[in-house]
């Protein structure tokens, strides 16, 4: 006779363990955590956001980015673990997160003002005025290096997705291999001394990356 022994014991999470926001944006939260325990394996994680279920992740996710928050608001962020047995730790992970403040986000005229001493010498097409600039960053592949950014089939800025934005990846010198360049500036072109984002951190520009990251989170998709 085989006797099966349900499991009763729901996972829990070390007595040390936390739920931690690791970056706040305009509209976003991104949280780490540590691995649950359980008597049989954990199958799964869910993030709660003011109580709301946002997500149900699956056992080796340790990090999540909560998206669509509002401006300047404060949030109750919660994690639990669940077994195969569908049981949910009972106590969890909470923490508190706040958005950042929407003043201070630069205009597209200040945009390309600070970009322009660093990217007109190869990008000249972008700066010679405020639509031009908008509609070389956003549309198909069109104007300076057209065929390098057809390589990479991205426009360089996706309005809304900072992070999915071909520019931000160039301007902290982390672009695809298969673009003409890593980084803009680039040093092969001018002679720059470094990336946008290392320039910015020296205060050698008039806007920051976390500036030019806002002016791209806030923007519109224009139809």
């Amino acid at each position: 006779v085989v006797v099966t022994t349900r499991d009763v014991t729901a996972p829990t999470f070390a007595p040390d363990g936390q739920l931690e926001v690791t970056q706040a944006s305009l509209t976003t939260l991104t949280l780490t955590w540590p691995q649950a325990f359980a008597n049989v394996t954990v199958s799964a994680y869910q993030v709660s956001v003011d109580e709301a279920l946002v997500v149900t992740l699956p056992p080796e996710a340790r990090t999540f980015r909560v998206t669509e928050l509002t401006p300047s608001t404060e949030y109750e962020l919660h994690i639990t673990a669940l077994d195969e047995a569908g049981q949910e730790s009972v106590s969890g992970l909470s923490t508190f997160g706040s958005t950042r403040s929407a003043e201070g986000v630069p205009t597209d005229e200040a945009v390309k003002g600070a970009l322009a001493p660093h990217c007109s010498l190869c990008h000249q097409t972008w700066f010679s005025s405020t639509e031009a600039f908008l509609s070389e960053l956003v549309a198909g592949h069109s104007g300076d290096f057209s065929s390098a950014r057809a390589s990479v089939d991205r426009p360089f800025v996706s309005p809304g997705d900072p992070e999915g934005s071909l520019l931000i990846e160039l301007l902290e010198g982390r672009g695809p291999d298969d673009y003409d360049s890593p980084m803009m500036p680039p040093t092969s072109f001018g002679g720059a001394s470094a990336d946008f984002a290392t320039l910015s951190a020296d205060g050698q520009t008039s806007l920051t990356m976390l500036q030019v990251r806002d002016w791209i989170e806030v923007m519109e998709l224009t139809p």
